[in-house]
């Protein structure tokens, strides 16, 4: 990759060359022989054991010094323009 390109430059475009080789054609796909499947199955897995079961954590237990919050105070608010009312 280039570094002489300010704020990433035309990546896309350089992207695209490399895909396309640097003629700007396509590039041959590899000519491989698909391999031929398996002829003998495949060896059963054995299962494996699930894990034990992990405790669960100690659940927080309420403070007794805790207080409740209080209700909310709500301002006053003037009625608004926007409503009908």
């Amino acid at each position: 990759m280039s570094t002489d390109m300010p704020n990433g430059g035309n990546w896309q475009g350089d992207v695209l060359r490399d895909l396309r080789g640097a003629e700007g054609q396509a590039p041959a796909p590899a000519q491989a022989p698909h391999p031929a499947p398996p002829t003998h199955p495949a060896p059963a897995q054995a299962p494996t054991p699930a894990p034990a079961a992990q405790p669960l954590p100690q659940q927080a237990q309420p403070n007794p010094q805790a207080q409740p919050n209080p209700p909310m105070q709500h301002a006053q608010q003037p009625p608004s323009p926007y409503t009908r009312g």
